[in-house]
């Protein structure tokens, strides 16, 4: 945390010429940000008498199988799913009768003055567990999350503060297995209630063991025509794929697999995590909030080896921007997802045109990533049929799309995104019983990003990760950031941020302190700039 009180700029850029690239024509690839380094081992795993049954360890006893069933009728029931789309349950929400808080704690005092503080929460027949925290207030201390892994410790975090929002809630990233271990370590006893935990009773990961079921929402397992992700060998075909995360989230009272996409936007300076799935997914802020997207989860090479899911990189968190409903519009959600970006993706370039052949990129039910190719028929088929102006059909002339793989991007023979999935229809075929051998009867239905950019484009064109500060705009005109109607206070500029992010400050006095807890890089522009008096 950085507080300033009286704080000088040089001048480090020029004014922006107020041009931006062709909307179609943004590059394809973007260097990754790089996010924190590994943590090291959980000091409370070697620490005797952390973790204590009955003391400081919540067993939350074996799931009560009506609770499945009300969770599988729920996801049946979605309200903006739609004829041809579903979305894929993984896992439900435990509500706790009495929530634990910062009193169900062991303190353990450390040689530099500060303490630890440990509990677990067990949710028995779990294969990955996550816990919702609310009223969260770490104080000076941070906070992970671990549990048991094929090879040892799994750690999420650290988490600081009150969250990625600042607002006190915070949905931890996923361990492995049914316990979830929790370390705080700092000077001041943290405030938390932990009142939700969500129960993953499918296994996400059963295809690195060749488990049945991986990738099949119809309980057949495996396709022989999913095809591998990674064998589709163009080099844009890997930005594409590079640029593709499985998505895990929370709904009512479920959790849901979905796919989703990161975007490119015209600012050369920055690389804003801009994110686009499908409307019937996740389109509240709510819903954003608990979005889990994990990275890279596919094979070394064509047919190669799987990595161990619970050792892949992700990003938890994101603010909700713009959304689309199936109805009226073209069903799609544009996000913004929290906090650093790992090494090792891609920002998919994106167009508004139309093309004839194209591929896609997808995590069936969760599973490891996929690939389908696509023939556009280029008019409504004869099974569902949405406005034309919002929506594409497409033959699926190899491999296939399932339940999960919603949301995930059609791309171009140039690795650029025009369009993410809405769902599949079939003529007199039932669309939840598509295989191998009856693809001939269905279509992928994908909505035109021709449609979001009337949506997202001040975000992709104006904003991206650069917000604009200008201490002599006239508080009567409106402020939105960007280099035409920017905010006139350092604060605005601020909170509009993001980690990644950049203030561009136009020269001038700004007075008042500032506190700063996010990873910012601070520019004057035109002069120098003094923060604070």
């Amino acid at each position: 945390m950085t507080t300033a009180t009286f704080l000088t700029l040089a001048v480090l850029a020029g004014a922006p010429d107020g041009s931006t690239p062709e909307r179609s024509l943004l590059p394809d690839t973007a260097p990754a940000l790089v996010g924190a380094p590994l943590l090291a081992e959980p000091m409370s795993r070697s620490a005797l008498g952390a973790f204590r049954d009955g003391v400081n360890v919540r067993d939350l006893g074996e799931l009560d199988p009506g609770m499945i069933a009300k969770a599988d009728a729920e996801a049946a029931a979605c309200p903006t799913c739609g004829p041809g789309a579903d979305r894929e349950r993984v896992g439900l929400v435990r509500t706790l009768a009495l929530p634990v808080t910062q009193f169900e704690m062991l303190a353990t005092p450390l040689a530099d003055g500060r303490s630890m503080w440990t509990f677990a929460v067990r949710s028995p027949g779990s294969f990955r567990t996550r816990l919702h925290c609310a009223g969260l207030d770490l104080g000076d201390g941070s906070m992970i999350v671990w549990s048991e892994g094929k090879n040892g410790a799994v750690v999420r975090g650290s988490y600081t503060g009150r969250g990625s929002d600042d607002d006190g809630e915070l949905w931890a990233a996923a361990v492995p297995g049914d316990t979830v271990f929790v370390e705080i370590v700092g000077h001041e006893l943290p405030v938390f209630s932990i009142a939700e935990v969500v129960h993953m009773d499918h296994d996400q990961a059963a295809g690195a063991a060749g488990a049945a079921g991986d990738g099949g929402s119809n309980g057949n397992g495996v396709f022989s025509c999913h095809n591998d992700a990674m064998c589709y060998t163009d080099p844009d075909d890997d930005v594409a794929r590079r640029a593709t995360g499985q998505m895990n989230y929370v709904s009512g009272g479920g959790s849901y697999v979905c796919t989703g996409t990161l975007l490119n936007d015209s600012d050369g300076e920055t690389y804003a995590p801009y994110f686009l799935t499908a409307y019937h997914c996740l389109h509240t802020e709510t819903e954003a909030n608990t979005l889990e997207v994990v990275w890279l989860w596919q094979k070394s090479a064509c047919n190669g080896t799987l990595p161990d899911y619970d050792e892949l990189p992700r990003s938890t968190g994101a603010d909700y921007l713009e959304s689309g409903p199936t109805d009226g519009e073209n069903d799609f959600c544009f996000l913004r997802l929290d906090g650093l970006l790992p090494g090792g993706l891609a920002f998919a370039g994106w167009t508004t045109a139309h093309p004839e052949n194209a591929r896609a990129f997808h995590h069936p039910s969760g599973s490891w990533k996929r690939g389908t190719t696509l023939l556009a028929v280029g008019f409504c088929p004869w099974c569902l049929c949405l406005d034309s102006s919002d929506y594409d059909y497409y033959e699926m002339t190899d491999g296939l799309v399932e339940g999960g793989s919603s949301g995930g991007g059609i791309f171009n023979t140039s690795g650029q995104l025009f369009g993410q999935l809405f769902g599949r229809c079939g003529g007199v075929d039932d669309p939840d019983d598509m295989n191998c051998s009856n693809i001939d009867s269905y279509r992928a239905m994908y909505g035109e990003f021709e449609e979001t950019y009337d949506d997202v484009d001040f975000y992709l064109e104006t904003l991206g990760g650069t917000i604009w500060v200008d201490a002599a705009f006239p508080d009567g005109l409106p402020q939105n950031g960007g280099p035409s109607f920017p905010f006139n206070l350092i604060s605005e500029g601020y909170a509009a941020g993001f980690d990644g992010a950049q203030l561009k400050i136009k020269a001038g006095a700004y007075p008042g302190a500032i506190t700063m807890t996010k990873v910012l890089t601070l520019k004057a522009v035109n002069g120098t700039v003094t923060i604070g008096n």
